[in-house]
């Protein structure tokens, strides 16, 4: 029984130009959730977060439908950063974490750190903490 990779390559010039619009399409379709998920998500290590949720194609999806509950759960104020850090065995795990509102003025007021009043929670629509 023939296998679908057994097909052979077609050199119709519309094939091509087909793949190349199906491709283009993907990549403008890609850019768009990951533009919704920064608006909704602060991005921690913004190439690690990217390049992990590139990899997973299903997670862009999840992570914007999940925002909702996420703020059900964790209240409407609260900043969700997503992290990807790799383990020293080279395995990637995805975390979004969940900042409130409050901790961050807390901590801003015991400290000088630059990100915590620097505006990294402006990018994530909170710009009075």
């Amino acid at each position: 029984m023939p296998h679908a990779d057994d097909a052979p390559i077609s050199r119709d010039p519309n094939d091509v130009q087909n793949l190349e619009h199906h491709m283009v399409a993907l990549a403008t379709e890609r850019e768009t959730t990951l533009t919704e998920i920064r608006k909704r998500y602060v991005l921690n290590s913004t190439a690690s977060v990217e390049g992990f949720l590139f990899e997973h194609h299903v997670l862009p999806e999840l992570l914007l439908e999940a925002e909702g509950p996420l703020r059900g759960a964790f209240g409407a104020d609260t900043i969700f950063s997503l992290r990807a850090p790799i383990d020293e065995f080279g395995d990637q795990t995805l975390y979004a974490v969940a900042i409130w509102p409050g901790v961050a003025r807390m901590l801003g007021t015991h400290s000088n750190d630059s990100t915590i009043h620097g505006g990294w929670h402006k990018r994530a629509g909170h710009p009075d903490i």
